[in-house]
């Protein structure tokens, strides 16, 4: 499932979903609002945010804060972002990432352990820690 405004790189995307004859195994969602998001998040078995870019991204901190396991890229801050609450891939690795979705898919063990990993992480992020680092600016 795909979710997000039909910007950047969509037209791309959609094309390559359609040449990998993938079309009717992909929902392609578009903008959703907040509270789809929310309901999308909780109710699905991972979220896989395989982005080349950052430094820091929203996605990987709403997955975290809502109790769904997180794969995402080892690129730039995520792996400082998530903290080891997600399972890490290379982005430029296919077979990472397939890899690391058959062990979500496969190990309740691991997921259990990264969702609680990702509660803390984001209390980690509240208020008072924000409070904290921009003091010492």
């Amino acid at each position: 499932m795909l979710a997000g405004s039909k910007e950047n790189n969509y037209n791309q995307v959609v094309s390559k979903i359609k040449n990998l004859e993938l079309i009717e195994n992909i929902s392609i969602l578009g903008y959703v609002n907040d509270d789809e998001m929310a309901s999308l998040y909780k109710n699905s078995i991972a979220t896989v945010f395989v982005s080349f870019i950052g430094p820091t991204n929203i996605p990987p901190l709403e997955a975290l804060m809502l109790g769904c396991p997180l794969i995402c890229s080892n690129a730039y801050a995520m792996p400082e972002q998530t903290k080891g609450a997600a399972l890490l891939v290379n982005p430029n690795n296919p077979k990472d990432i397939a890899r690391k979705m058959l062990i979500i898919l496969n190990t309740e063990k691991t997921v259990a352990a990264n969702i609680g990993k990702g509660y803390e992480v984001i209390d980690k992020y509240g208020q008072d820690e924000f409070n904290k680092q921009l003091k010492k600016c």
